[in-house]
């Protein structure tokens, strides 16, 4: 990474920028074995950046060194991970791959730093991914082992919160490995522990009448995870890869609510979740003829059971099963010939996703008054998501640009199997991208880029399903079946200066048809949350700064700041929101050499009070310091504290009420890791083909 002269901090300090959803764009993956050689520019930066985002060199980067690629994450450009979701400039990412393939972000952010090769960050969606993803991607590839060799990370963390008294342990276990053709990766954790006592304080002021409510939670969660991810090099021109993921999430919760002084309500909710995803990817690269043809089939099957308590005497059990089924397909090839190195790369694809949601209800209450007549309800929910993309990339001098255009079709079939009602929503929707990117100067230390997108978003199928789901004694949320998958219309622009030392960006949206989150009071005090279409247009203008540097030789620095301003111009409980309303957010990631062996890193974030139509979302701020040593041989241990952590306290008001929430989670935490890296193997394979477990992307040569 080359060294600048250090900026005046300050300068970072007079911009920021936004928070709000968005949708994806999955890159054609380019290109042939043989044209590597020739298109690679090499550069002493580690940063490339692209007509799409910038991808960034992390072989032997010290700042990977003790850490998880959660805690990396906010040392690269325009990244922030904020309450477990990564975004880009305050846009949550929507996709991520892992060596080629699509995984989740549960996959990715507990791996071990020190094993990524590269990072390709694009900043937004684009035509050749299904347009219902609203975030950039994120695509991380693995260093390849050496031949007929391993790498791999044993490690265990607990943590402990030191006002409650709760611990939890995280077993944690990757193993890459290479035998000839062979190539596999697997990725194993657990995590589980028990929380005691995170506490929760609220009112409502309804007509006049005050409603007080402590509650006080106790959770035990067993979470156990693995993927195994199998590829086979063909022939040196095509690779066929699988990977097989499985999920358990168990959590029983117990929520004790006193309200008025009187006696406390119970709530005993126990849930249980397994997943299963299979994946297969098929690869060739006819690099004579210029084309690449990629296939990808996802099955995942998801099972939920839950089974609701309310003081003993009225159960409700609920089943719910969802099955997704995806195949895509995709064609690249260069206009021209082949051999053209500025020549323009055009992709074609198409892909299909079918899914069912069904809702099996059963109503199981002995005794008591049943507190609402739809529990009982039997759903059943279909979505169909055909897909069709084109997409064409290249260069004019130093221009660099990508335009493409997709269609797309979301049709949803919601079915009361009770009633025999039928609902059916469809959309179509053309989604057109463009983007592009010119240097500033000659050395391309400055960069300037910019891009256009329509998009259209997906309609959970929580959303749609009317049956009632509670989350406490006497609130409740409610589906709508009637919804309209919201769209929007966003531009953007980013600008890079001194290799990606200051990052500036900018950009402008309009959102329609957006989901109101409306809330009610019934008659029995019983609260009823329920979405619905928002029919005015919101509008959302957000600046945001990245300010990073090797400050001096044993200190790196990255600092954010994002500024928003909301018109979310829309109704809830009779009362118009047409206010522009503005949202701040800074963070900042530290990391400090102290010796060849220990290192330190420091990270916060503060996100001021800000509004959101009728709530009002109160300041929150975290610190968080860790250290780390290394006792050779593969050896380390690390520690970590939540020194400060102030909390978020919400406020609603509407027709007739106004209501106050506090979560009070734990305040203060500690965590140890004991880690252990181990190798072995014969040899670097300097002619590593270009599977799916060690993706290259190509740049076109300056």
């Amino acid at each position: 990474m080359k060294r600048q002269h250090i900026l005046p901090i300050l300068l970072f300090f007079t911009v920021s920028s936004f928070a709000q959803q968005t949708d994806s764009i999955a890159r054609a993956d380019s290109i042939f074995r043989e044209m590597e050689l020739q298109e690679v520019t090499i550069q002493a930066s580690r940063i490339r950046n692209s007509a799409r985002g910038y991808t960034i060199n992390l072989k032997d980067e010290p700042l990977c060194k003790g850490k998880t690629v959660g805690q990396l994450l906010g040392f690269l450009p325009g990244i922030s991970v904020e309450d477990g979701v990564v975004k880009t400039d305050g846009k949550p990412v929507s996709i991520f791959y892992l060596n080629g393939m699509k995984v989740s972000s549960d996959d990715i952010l507990k791996l071990p730093a020190d094993v990524l090769n590269s990072a390709e960050v694009e900043y937004v969606a684009g035509s050749s991914n299904n347009a219902t993803n609203k975030g950039g991607i994120l695509r991380l590839t693995m260093r390849k082992p050496k031949d007929n060799g391993h790498y791999g990370n044993l490690r265990m963390t607990t943590d402990t919160d030191l006002k409650y008294g709760r611990t939890t342990l995280m077993p944690y276990a990757l193993i890459n490995f290479v035998s000839g053709r062979w190539s596999i990766v697997d990725n194993i954790y657990w995590y589980g522990g028990r929380q005691k006592g995170a506490e929760a304080n609220s009112y409502l002021y309804n007509n006049g009448q005050k409603t007080d409510e402590q509650t006080e939670n106790t959770y035990s969660i067993s979470l156990p995870f693995n993927r195994l991810s199998i590829t086979y090099d063909i022939d040196g021109h095509s690779t066929l890869g699988g990977a097989l993921r499985t999920f358990y999430h168990g959590n029983e919760q117990k929520r004790s609510t006193l309200t008025n002084g009187t006696t406390p309500n119970v709530l005993d909710n126990d849930t249980k979740r397994s997943l299963v995803q299979g994946t297969l990817q098929y690869i060739n690269q006819l690099a004579d003829r210029g084309m690449r043809i990629e296939v990808n089939a996802d099955l995942l099957s998801q099972q939920k059971k839950q089974n609701t308590c309310y003081d003993g005497d009225e159960h409700y059990d609920t089943k719910e099963r969802t099955t997704l089924a995806e195949l895509e397909a995709k064609l690249q090839m260069r206009l021209g010939r082949a051999e053209q190195q500025n020549a323009p790369t055009l992709s074609i694809g198409a892909s299909v996703q079918q899914q069912v949601v069904e809702y099996n209800t059963t109503n199981n209450a002995f005794s008591g008054n049943q507190r609402l007549n739809s529990e009982a309800e039997d759903t059943r929910a279909k979505g169909l998501t055909p897909l069709a993309f084109a997409t064409l990339e290249g260069k004019i001098k130093r221009l660099k640009w990508t335009a493409g255009l997709n269609w797309q079709m979301n049709r949803i079939e919601y079915t009361d199997r009770l009633k025999g009602t039928d609902v059916t929503n469809t959309q179509n929707s053309i989604n057109p991208t463009v983007q592009a990117s010119i240097p500033l100067d000659k050395d391309g230390k400055h960069e300037l880029s910019a891009y256009y997108r329509h998009a259209i978003s997906a309609l959970p199928y929580s959303t749609l399903n009317p049956n009632i789901l509670w989350v406490a004694n006497n609130e409740c949320s409610m589906g709508n079946p009637n919804l309209i998958a919201p769209s929007e219309d966003a531009v953007g622009i980013t600008l890079s200066l001194f290799d990606n030392t200051l990052r500036l960006s900018a950009y402008y949206e309009q959102d329609y048809n957006n989901r109101v989150y409306e809330q009610t009071t019934r008659a029995d005090g019983v609260i009823m949350v329920q979405p619905r279409n928002n029919e005015l247009t919101a509008k959302f203008a957000g600046i945001s700064a990245n300010f990073r540097k090797k400050l001096t030789a044993w200190w790196t620095t990255s600092l954010m700041a994002r500024f928003l301003l909301a018109n979310q111009n829309e109704t809830v409980g009779g009362i118009l929101y047409d206010k522009w309303q503005k949202r701040t957010y800074f963070s900042m990631n530290h990391n400090f050499s102290l010796t060849k062996k220990t290192s330190a890193t420091m990270s916060g974030n503060w996100e001021p009070t800000y509004r959101a139509s009728n709530r009002l979302y109160h300041g929150v701020s975290q610190l968080r310091a860790s250290i780390d040593h290394d006792f050779g041989k593969g050896l380390s241990l690390s520690a970590e504290g939540l020194l400060l952590r102030h909390h978020r306290v919400l406020d609603i008001s509407g027709n007739g009420f106004e209501s106050r929430y506090a979560n009070h989670e734990p305040c203060q935490t500690i965590s140890l890791t004991l880690r252990w890296n181990f190798s072995g193997g014969e040899k670097v394979n300097a002619k590593q083909t270009n599977n799916q477990q060690q993706v290259r992307t190509i740049e076109y040569s300056k």
